[in-house]
């Protein structure tokens, strides 16, 4: 497996000593308790998965009471959650390429639906640079396209005596090129090509 993979996983046995060799990122293993009337048919080491959420489907079932974990056990592995969530959204932010980082206080808490959408002018600077950013393959974007039509309301003409304006410099931010699919005309060349 993949190392990066591996660090979505920590092990999790029924008895202290056990190495966590593969999951060596998370510490010591997780200490689970199994049901006892259980213990002849689950293994006694196993990996917990933070990168996939569950769901039951159709065809899956869930078993109950097959073992518990202490507090401070549960306290450990919510912690190691977190701290891989941290990452995935820090690599997240990285590959968007906004020029912004992550940290907590770069979270947007849901409003209620009741109240008004927050707009572009109530955004911080940190949120404008997300909103202003064009990435590869972005399709037009209708907010960014009245952000601009709004600004420009704003701003007072720059006409020549031709009646050009001077000084648009080219398709609208956030438009994706001023039209089309979104999609390039070329495709970018394999990386190690």
């Amino acid at each position: 497996m993949h190392e990066e993979r591996i660090k979505d996983f920590v092990t999790l046995t029924t008895v202290s000593c056990v190495d966590p060799q593969y999951t060596k990122w998370a510490g010591h293993s997780i200490i689970m308790n199994l049901n006892p009337d259980l213990e002849g048919d689950l293994n006694p080491c196993c990996f917990a998965d933070l990168a996939a959420a569950r769901s039951i489907t159709a065809r899956e079932f869930l078993r109950e009471d097959i073992g518990s974990l202490d507090g401070d056990e549960y306290l450990r592995l919510l912690s190691l959650y977190r701290i891989r969530s941290n990452e995935w959204l820090k690599q997240s932010f990285d590959m968007f390429g906004s020029g912004v980082t992550f940290d907590d206080d770069r979270i947007v808490h849901p409003g209620s639906v009741l109240d008004d959408r927050t707009e572009y002018d109530s955004y911080e600077n940190w949120q404008k640079l997300m909103a202003d950013k064009k990435f590869y393959g972005m399709f037009n974007s209708t907010k960014a396209k009245k952000r601009y039509q709004e600004a420009n309301k704003k701003k007072p003409s720059k006409a020549t005596s031709s009646g050009i304006g001077k000084g648009k410099g080219g398709p609208m931010p956030g438009t994706g090129g001023g039209g089309g699919t979104g999609k390039p005309k070329t495709k970018p060349p394999l990386a190690g090509v």
